[in-house]
């Protein structure tokens, strides 16, 4: 894997020397294979990490219609990070863990290994 090349600065992402137009401040970015993973401010934004390739190109959108299948109610999300193993995972805005698939945007619930649900799901 090698390092993909940006910046962020006052909240704008930059990829190789191009400007990302994203709909609101970058926070965090994580490198996953050749994707970067960007958290932008929730702040009236629904579904606010995106996938970036190496070119700037915005890949997806994250994809929560899972969650609200679970039962979870918000449309946002609040860190990005990984677990030990190294899976993705992203903090929802309703307490949950979430594992999002990095080259899609797809995401479900997420617990540590060995810790059974007391969840509905």
């Amino acid at each position: 894997m090698n390092a993909i090349s940006y910046q962020i600065q006052d909240g704008q992402l930059f990829v190789s020397g191009k400007q990302v137009a994203m709909p609101s401040k970058v926070t965090k970015i994580l490198q996953v294979g050749d994707i970067l993973v960007a958290l932008v401010d929730y702040t009236g934004v629904i579904r606010n990490i995106f996938g970036v390739d190496e070119a700037g190109k915005i890949l997806w959108q994250i994809q929560i219609q899972s969650l609200l299948d679970f039962g979870f109610h918000r449309k946002y999300f609040t860190n990005i990070f990984f677990s030990e193993q190294g899976e993705l995972l992203a903090d929802h805005a309703d307490g949950y863990d979430c594992c999002i698939n990095p080259k899609d945007g797809t995401v479900e619930p997420w617990l540590p290994p060995g810790q059974k649900s007391t969840r509905p799901w």
